[in-house]
């Protein structure tokens, strides 16, 4: 039996990236090394689109998004990382491409700690009427990410509990077994009535299909800007979706009991441990229901040892996407309602899946949700948070790279072989290690070119949102993650320069024996000449073997001697 039955005003934003097939001509790095990527010169297209101000493209797609997000950003679109972000139509809210029926299932199954544990669904649950929105988000790196929100119409004749948001989250946090699966998830859409329920996946890519054939109401975010700024050429064909392309979700709830729980729980971890301080109205009412229940009802969804109000335990499962939530303890329940930023009317959790804001009285989502869905401020937010971190991924992956690839055999490597072999025939005659310096150098400026400038700057100029990232992109450990890429790639580079100039020394050593080898030689030639005046065969034999000898000598003892220093 759910405790918060009455959500009635929330949001789920899932961002999905674009990927591109390889198609005939794809044009391959200088080396042919890995596909030949594109970035995006954001401000070029931010006044193409301005120059277009007033017509139906920009009123429809551009205006909802950027009279919002100019006011709060420093700088325009391609700005400190500022995304291009845009509505995918013009479509009424009411329209049939809009309107959604989430279908939960008579019982859904979760697994924790090796048990398997069913929770059935009421049948008046088990249908919520939905409205599905959807904008396209561009970044200067190149990446392009397909987010498609589902939230509630704004008068509601239905509602969803925490176990509706725990199941929308385990989309997010277990793709590759839930995202693909209908009978786990549902989505009746009048857009395309007679056909069965589509899971969220087949949602997306059904919907992303009908935008790319124009089957939508213009303007279309496809056809009137993707395709006609560059964006996407005219060879582009995109991959189908995958579960894999869902890179992040965004969760937006308004309703003041939940951000009440969760002031509370901070009360209660901060010095009050009275139960009655975790104890409020709608715990009292949650165990006088159980208490009430018929004796055939399903037992209820509790641990064997509840030290917290059960308002505590849900909302600590929520703010962590756990549906075991009544089984967790004192130090989990601590952790989990920890926000990670709190302002006087909301609060911010972060998840490694997903990020979730809670908050009450929330002008800028209801004012936008029938337009984008969300509030354009933390769909902002979380967008740029969630590319920084793809961004570090590329980083750390181009490092492993660096690190690992050229001695890799299976799980096992040794670590920079390519630069200690460098290091190791330093001193030899023959081979010159070269490529695999240039190599090297190769892989840092991928790194440096295709991930680190991308990273944004001091994207907000207002305190509160320019703070909310900052403690999200700490708490998903993007700071130091980039600059522990950057130290490292950086000590990396001092380490081949030391190796490349130490081989160049190796090289001058050898090249000035060589040069004293042949003035050597020159002088054996001089008394040559002069011998061959006495005796001519005597004398030619003893200058060649002279200044062979010389020559071997000074090559082996200059190696030997340089290996002593």
């Amino acid at each position: 039996m759910p405790i918060f039955d009455q959500l009635r005003a929330t949001a789920f934003s899932y961002a999905f990236e674009l990927t591109l097939e390889k198609a005939a001509g794809w044009r391959v790095g200088r080396r042919r090394t890995e596909p030949a990527r594109t970035a995006f010169r954001l401000r070029d297209i931010q006044a193409a689109l301005a120059r277009e101000t007033g017509s139906a493209t920009h009123a429809g797609l551009v205006e909802p998004l950027r009279s919002f997000l100019d006011d709060v950003t420093n700088g325009g679109i391609g700005s400190n990382g500022r995304p291009l972000i845009f509505a995918a139509s013009g479509s009424a809210i009411d329209s049939a491409e809009r309107r959604l029926t989430l279908i939960r299932p008579e019982c859904w199954r979760y697994e924790f700690e090796g048990e398997c544990t069913e929770l059935h669904v009421p049948d008046a649950a088990r249908r919520t009427a939905l409205r599905l929105q959807d904008t396209f988000c561009v970044f200067e790196s190149g990446r392009i990410f397909y987010v498609l929100t589902l939230t509630q119409p704004l008068d509601p004749v239905d509602s969803l509990n925490e176990y509706g948001v725990l199941q929308l989250q385990q989309l997010a946090i277990e793709p590759e077994l839930r995202i693909d699966d209908a009978e786990y998830l549902g989505f009746e859409w009048e857009a395309e009535t007679g056909r069965p329920p589509l899971s969220l996946l087949a949602l997306a890519e059904r919907r992303l299909q009908r935008l790319e054939a124009e089957a939508v109401e213009a303007p279309n975010g496809v056809a009137s800007i993707l395709r006609r700024h560059g964006l996407l050429r005219p060879q582009d064909r995109r991959r189908p979706l995958a579960p894999d392309a869902l890179r992040s979700l965004c969760v937006a709830i308004e309703d003041e009991r939940l951000l009440d729980t969760a002031l509370r729980a901070e009360r209660l971890f901060d010095g009050d441990r009275g139960q009655g301080s975790g104890t409020s109205l709608i715990d009292a009412e949650w165990e006088k229901a159980i208490a009430a229940s018929s004796p055939g009802a399903q037992p209820p969804h509790r641990g064997t040892d509840d030290d917290f109000a059960r308002s505590l335990l849900v909302f600590a499962g929520l703010a962590q996407g756990i549906p075991d939530f009544p089984y967790q303890d004192e130090s989990e329940v601590h952790d989990s309602t920890r926000a990670t930023y709190r302002s006087v009317e909301s609060a911010m959790y972060v998840h490694p899946c997903f990020l979730m804001e809670v908050a009450k009285s929330w002008r800028t989502f209801n004012a936008k949700r029938p337009e984008i869905g969300t509030c354009p401020y933390l769909l902002l937010k979380w967008l740029v948070a969630t590319h920084d971190e793809l961004i570090v991924c590329d980083m750390e992956a181009q490092l492993d790279r660096m690190l690992y690839d050229a001695d890799r055999i299976a799980a096992r490597s040794e670590p920079m072989s390519d630069v200690a072999q460098v290091l190791d025939t330093a001193i030899h005659f023959f081979g010159s290690g070269n490529r695999i310096i240039e190599r090297n150098l190769e892989r840092r400026l991928t790194l440096f070119r295709w991930a680190s400038i991308y990273r944004s700057g001091n994207l907000f100029r207002y305190p509160r949102e320019r703070e909310a990232l900052a403690a999200v992109q700490q708490s998903m450990g993007t700071d130091a993650r980039f600059q522990r890429t950057h130290e490292t790639v950086d000590r990396i580079e001092a380490l081949i320069e030391d190796v490349s100039n130490l081989k160049g020394s190796y090289g001058q050593a050898r090249t000035n024996r060589i040069l004293l080898a042949l003035a050597l030689l020159g002088v054996i030639g001089a008394a040559k000449d002069i011998g061959e005046l006495i005796s001519p065969v005597r004398w030619t034999s003893i200058a060649i073997g002279a200044g062979l000898a010389a020559l071997l000598v000074l090559l082996t003892i200059g190696d030997r001697f340089a290996r002593r220093r």
